[in-house]
Formats: structure tokens, sequence, C-alpha cells
């Protein structure tokens, strides 16, 4: 089953089950409170509306269809470190020094590029892939350059959406780090 059509099932499941336990739910606590009080005289008369229990659905988050571009942003907010470049690179570093590769990714990476993966494949599977040793080589690398932007202003191109840093690094592969802006959001592009 496509993406797509998976999260339309999985949704349209949701509201009618939503929507039984709706109905019921109100019938169940009446019934509750008729097994208590004293049986009327007549047990067909209609309950007055003030008596029937008023039931407040969950509020579900919008769902964002695959490619939309307002996907991330529910991740926007104002204490939402990818917000701006230079706490972008910091929290990348804190990521990386404690260890969480999933955040890592989900720093480096939009979630566009995330949904990408291919079947089966996750996050998750990819963070775990990282602890081999030639991979951990290239994160303490990327750390170093992360690390010697830390203070620095950004380059920012005319519309804004591209920041670079340059590293002073010896090694010719992390000259600088680039971030690029979607949805709002700054994503390390290169490092």
């Amino acid at each position: 089953m496509k993406p797509k059509n998976f999260v339309l099932v999985t949704l349209l499941v949701v509201l009618v089950l939503v929507g039984i336990w709706w109905l019921l739910k109100p019938t169940a606590a009446s019934e509750e409170k008729t097994a208590q009080a004293p049986t009327p005289a007549k047990a067909d008369a209609p309950k007055p509306v003030a008596q029937i229990a008023q039931v407040e659905l969950p509020k579900l988050p919008p769902v964002a269809a695959k490619g939309d571009p307002t996907s991330d942003a529910a991740a926007l907010t104002d204490t939402d470190p990818r917000t701006n470049p230079n706490t972008a690179t910091a929290d990348a570093i804190r990521l990386i020094e404690t260890n969480d590769m999933v955040g890592y990714l989900k720093a480096v990476f939009p979630s566009k590029y995330l949904a990408m993966l291919p079947r089966g494949d996750t996050v998750e599977r990819l963070a775990q892939e990282m602890e081999n040793p030639k991979y951990k080589e290239a994160i303490q690398k990327n750390l170093a350059a992360l690390k010697s932007i830390q203070d620095q202003p950004p380059i920012l191109t005319d519309d804004g959406n591209t920041a670079t840093f340059e590293t002073h690094m010896d090694d010719p592969l992390r000259t600088e780090v680039v971030l690029k802006k979607v949805n709002g959001l700054w994503y390390i592009e290169h490092i």
C-alpha cells in the first residue's frame, strides 16, 4: 500500500473509531446515572438535554501529506533550535556529544528526505549503522568542524535561505559548513 493511501486509511479508521466511541460514550454515561437514580414513572420519556453528558472529542494534530511544503511547520516553534543557523549547529553538536544519532539525522536531513528512505528502512536503523567505526570517525570530524564554527556569524545568501560558515580547519574536506533553510528550519547541507 502506498504511504499516502496508508495515511488516509489510518486516518479514516481513527475517525470512524472516535465517532463510534463518541456515539456510545454518552449512552454509557447516562445509563450509569440512571442506575443510581430512582427509575422515572415513564421509561419512554426523553431526557432533558441538560442530563445528557457532554463529551469533548480529542484534538488530533493536522496530518501533512507527503511532499507537503508545510510538513516541517509543526516543528516550528520559538524554542526550536533549528529556527536559527547558529543554534541549529549548537544543537547538532549537542546531539553528537550525547550520541543521539536519530536526533542528529533529523537535524541534518529535512523530513521530506527522510521520507524517501527505501521501504522497510528507518532512521533508527541508520542511526545504529552509524555506530560502525568507519562512520564514527567521520562523525567525529563533523563534530570538530561544527565546534570550529560555533562562535562565528554565518554568511547568508541574498535570499537568506543558505548560511555558510568557514571552518578554518586543516581538513580539506571540511573547509566550510553549509546550512539550508527548509520551511523555516535550518538543516545542515554540507560539512
